[in-house]
């Protein structure tokens, strides 16, 4: 039953952040890249970094369905961060330590 409701978990954690990357795709694709970079950065950042560290947490319990439900948030948030980075609001260097992280993570 857990398992079940953390597999649902996932589902419903996706909703949150597509409308954000949906918004700041048709900005792009308007020519309002100051849309976007009016939004905070910080906070996916933040939000991906705990998703990778809680994800490994989960690895070393082997609660699978969990550490899926970490890294969809993780990748939700990475691509905010480079719709971010792409918009010039998040600094170059923070963003390469994004890549870094989630590629290794």
């Amino acid at each position: 039953w857990t398992r079940s409701a953390v597999d649902l978990g996932t589902l419903m954690l996706v909703p949150v952040q597509v409308p954000q990357i949906w918004k700041n795709h048709v900005a792009f694709q308007n020519g309002l890249a100051s849309e976007v970079r009016k939004l905070s950065w910080e906070s996916p950042v933040l939000g991906a970094v705990s998703n990778l560290m809680m994800s490994t947490y989960f690895v070393e319990l082997r609660e699978f369905s969990a550490v899926r439900c970490q890294v969809v948030g993780a990748v939700t948030r990475f691509v905010l961060i480079v719709q971010s980075w792409h918009a010039g609001a998040a600094p170059s260097a923070v963003f390469g330590l994004c890549v870094a992280a989630v590629c290794a993570g």
